[in-house]
């Protein structure tokens, strides 16, 4: 009954494991202020490691990050749970971030843009663009 029971418990946290393990695709920012990859407020295409933020231990890291107007930065959840990336005046929101997903925003205008998690709301960052 054990040999079982644990039998059970290995094709389970197998499933789970494949479940969560998911293929990375950019879910990017719409509409009219942009946030495409490479977005439509015209600058870097996104991607540069400088410009990566990961998502992981309920932290963004690096929790602030200076850039030039027009780049492109990317936001990559590498936790096992969902995370939101949403700007706190609404200027860009990821919506809902799934682990291993990403989502890019083009800042086109200068200033310090505050963001947090909307499911976690003590996730705090900050983009400095200059």
């Amino acid at each position: 009954m054990k040999h079982k029971l644990y039998l059970l418990l290995c094709s389970l946290s197998i499933m789970l494991f494949v479940s969560c393990s998911k293929s990375s695709n950019d879910y990017s920012g719409g509409g009219s202020t942009g946030g495409n990859t490479g977005g439509n407020n015209g600058g870097n295409s996104g991607g540069s490691s400088g410009n990566v933020i990961s998502i992981s231990n309920y932290n963004f890291s690096p929790s602030s990050l200076t850039v030039a107007k027009g780049t492109t930065v990317k936001w990559t959840n590498s936790d096992p749970v969902t995370h939101t990336v949403t700007e706190d005046n609404g200027k860009f929101d990821s919506g809902n971030l799934p682990y291993g997903q990403s989502y890019s925003y083009t800042f086109s205008d200068t200033g310090s843009f505050h963001y947090h998690c909307a499911i976690h709301t003590y996730m705090k960052g900050t983009i400095i663009v200059q």
